[in-house]
């Protein structure tokens, strides 16, 4: 029975997330229609992926079963208070690093429509051919370093899992039967000059050794902000989110909430137990760039 209606439930949590998305208040039915467009479209093109024209002339490729990308073409902005504040900070000449680009929506809206540098890592073949694809239909790659490889505490070699899309993790074990080999880097090792604004890690739990590559980088005491997804999964490799966020707390980092439609910064005590915790040093350097930021039109909606 589970097998049965899984299709279903995974329908039904798809289309609660687009009803409920703050960029399709206004526009829910053609929300909806593109929805149920792309179902239509992804099962008799031949697999061949979309172009999708995304936001001010940047681009982005479509293929099926992308979770992250497809919340894109539903809602404008799949994780609409990260990718807003993304988009709000940023400026040209800035550097940003995706690390767990996958397909590379951070990436695009980073190099793409902020003009920002960005390093971006990816050890998915797959999923890094995906970026680069991005990459080149955006004509970016003079602003992007593309590195088809993993972030952490010690250069080495790891195993990945291959075929759980944007879950993809390290795998420690090396017996999980679709897994791949990377090469992993101290993110201390590849940014050596210039330091980061705005960091984001999507890595599955391995957020903690990531970190720990990135002490030069943490410790430089420049304004920069984290984007760090901790939701329990680091209790695979035997790390707890606390030990994770407590880096970055010992660091002068503070916990914050973003709200992109009044552009405002709000205080928290505690990370988010799913999706993105933002960390920020040097509020008031954030602020400004805030308030001074572009405005963007994204689903007929001005942020």
């Amino acid at each position: 029975m589970k097998l049965t209606f899984s299709p279903v439930l995974t329908m039904i949590k798809t289309i609660l997330f687009i009803l409920n998305h703050p960029l399709n208040r206004h526009c829910r039915l053609r929300a909806i229609y593109i929805y149920f467009w792309w179902q239509f479209k992804c099962r008799f093109n031949g697999g061949k992926p979309i172009t999708f024209d995304w936001i001010n002339g940047a681009k982005i490729l479509v293929h099926r079963s992308e979770t992250g990308v497809t919340g894109n073409l539903y809602c404008g902005l799949h994780e609409f208070n990260d990718m807003a504040f993304l988009l709000h900070v940023l400026r040209p000449g800035d550097l940003f690093l995706d690390i767990g680009a996958n397909s590379g929506s951070y990436t695009v809206l980073a190099s793409g429509v902020c003009g920002s540098r960005t390093i971006a890592m990816e050890p998915i073949p797959d999923s890094f051919k995906r970026l680069t694809d991005n990459i080149k239909i955006n004509n970016i790659s003079n602003l992007v370093n593309s590195i088809c490889g993993g972030a952490g505490e010690l250069p080495r070699r790891l195993m990945f899992t291959s075929d759980q899309d944007t879950v993809n993790h390290v795998v420690l074990d090396n017996i999980y039967p679709n897994s791949v080999s990377a090469q992993i880097h101290r993110l201390d090792d590849i940014v050596k000059n210039v330091k980061p604004i705005l960091i984001k890690i999507d890595v599955e739990g391995f957020e903690y050794h990531v970190l720990k590559g990135a002490e030069d980088i943490i410790n430089s005491e420049c304004p920069m902000a984290f984007l760090l997804e901790l939701n329990g999964s680091g209790k695979r490799y035997g790390i707890s989110d606390d030990m994770v966020s407590e880096i970055l707390l010992n660091a002068k980092f503070e916990i914050y909430d973003y709200d992109p439609v009044h552009r405002k910064l709000q205080s928290r005590k505690t990370a988010r137990n799913s999706g993105n915790t933002l960390f920020i040093r040097n509020l008031t350097f954030f602020i400004d760039r805030i308030e001074n930021g572009k405005k963007f039109i994204v689903h007929k909606m001005t942020i």
